[in-house]
């Protein structure tokens, strides 16, 4: 298995085809923009398109990498999120 960490600018569904232009079985993204606490809501047709493209390219494994304002060490537990 081979992976990489693509980007989703464009829009989710672009992600797999980076992958695939790498030769990737795996790919890795971001949930959301990994600075800001804000997250875009995904339609039903964005996330069929996604599903679609990660099978086009034969993707095995997709991992989703979260923000970087988690702190799961933190005393605070909004930072927990």
């Amino acid at each position: 298995m081979l992976g990489a960490h693509v980007s989703s600018q464009g829009g989710v569904a672009l992600a797999p085809a980076r992958g695939g232009s790498l030769r990737a079985t795996a790919i890795q993204l971001f949930t959301k923009t990994p600075n800001q606490w804000h997250e875009r809501v995904l339609g039903a047709e964005q996330i069929e398109r996604f599903r679609h493209e990660v099978a086009r390219h034969r993707l095995e494994a997709v991992v989703s990498h979260d923000s970087y304002l988690i702190n799961l060490a933190s005393p605070d537990p909004v930072l927990w999120a």
